[in-house]
């Protein structure tokens, strides 16, 4: 496997559209690297760039040590698996796994052995002599990543492979993904605009909007502490929840005001002396639905305050209630456990754990606290 680096790597269309802004990012060797963010975000051109399918315009790709920007895709040592699969619909499972392999002139010998290898891994094995049109999606993936397994590359690259899947396929080709990373060691780059799919698989994610780098860190990292509202915003399930107040002092403690709601801030959340100038001014505060509590439920402790408000809707999903409030102008949505009373319309009041709360700046979206 190989180590991956990436410095300073843009792309500029013709006409001065910048679709990746400079990038730099080190990928260790087999490391599981994820770039995530809404469509349009660059995620996929900068694969591609890794690849070898797209021009670089500046910087350096650095695959073990060595630059690889003029190298052409196919001496890159890397395999790359496809949103739509990619398969020779008239050959056979058997054939498009080594279709690779033969035209690189491998023995035929060794081809058996690493298609008969790769078969077995992935499940494969009863297949071999089906056409694509015979199998389901989710076998049709796996002959791609199979295909990908035999060519034993320094580097894998996946573009976003399962949106084509339901969602319960998805949930387990994205378990058998994981298991097949541990089991090869594979230094893997992926790409995906699911978050929970970037959150379960990722060693480490790379977060992009409008080709710029967001942030990068382990999943838990980026989601308890997240850079500005927009990762915080898209890392999660169901979002963040962002209440526009101001931040204010009264009798020396610091309070979170807006229309019809007031919150204390803890002790432990200060301003710092450089940040002085936020007081008075217009903030967002950023709460995640699990640390938004019915106030009657839990123990004093965990929030400060409460705020009224209405419920407009509930999704009941089994284990737990989403609730969506209406508190003042805004809507907060609640995780409440399974167990609430709670009904359509119902006036309540919910506490907020403040400790795991967020500050932004409202004009730049950057974190404060």
């Amino acid at each position: 496997m190989a180590d991956l680096t990436l410095q300073n790597v843009t792309k500029i269309y013709p006409g001065g559209v910048r679709a990746v802004s400079p990038t730099s990012v080190e990928i260790k060797d087999g490391e599981f690297m994820v770039l995530v963010g809404p469509s349009g975000c660059g995620k996929s051109t900068l694969l591609r760039m890794i690849a070898g399918l797209e021009e670089i315009s500046e910087g350096e790709i650095l695959i073990d040590g060595r630059v690889v920007n003029n190298v052409p895709a196919r001496d890159r040592d890397i395999a790359m698996v496809f949103q739509n699969y990619a398969l020779y619909p008239h050959m056979s499972v058997r054939d498009n796994m080594a279709f690779g392999l033969k035209m690189r002139k491998f023995p035929k010998q060794e081809i058996t052995a690493r298609v008969n290898e790769a078969a077995t891994m992935l499940d494969l094995s009863h297949l071999l002599d089906r056409k694509p049109a015979a199998l389901s999606g989710g076998q049709r993936q796996r002959v791609a990543v199979g295909r990908a397994i035999v060519r034993q590359p320094k580097l894998f690259l996946f573009d976003e492979p399962l949106s084509n899947l339901d969602a319960k396929l998805r949930v387990s080709t994205r378990a058998e993904l994981i298991k097949l990373h541990r089991r090869l060691h594979a230094t893997i780059v992926y790409v995906t605009h699911d978050q929970v799919e970037a959150m379960s698989m990722g060693d480490r994610l790379i977060v992009l909007k409008d080709g710029v780098v967001q942030q990068v860190g382990a999943p838990l990292e980026i989601y308890n502490h997240p850079a500005n509202q927009f990762v915080a915003s898209f890392i999660g399930s169901p979002p963040m929840n962002f209440v526009p107040c101001s931040l204010a002092k009264q009798n020396g403690e610091l309070f979170l005001t807006g229309n019809q709601f007031s919150v204390k801030l803890p002790d432990e959340m200060k301003v710092l002396p450089e940040q002085s100038s936020l007081l008075d001014r217009q903030v967002v505060f950023g709460i995640r639905p699990e640390d938004v509590h019915q106030r009657h439920l839990v123990d004093a402790s965990v929030g400060t305050g409460a705020v009224p408000a209405r419920v407009e809707f509930l999704e009941l999903l089994g284990s737990e209630v989403l609730a969506t409030c209406s508190v003042g102008d805004y809507q907060i949505i609640a995780r409440l456990p399974s167990q609430t009373d709670v009904r359509n319309d119902q006036t309540l009041e919910l506490t907020f754990d403040m400790k795991r709360a967020k500050l932004f700046e409202a004009e730049t979206g950057k974190v404060i606290l």
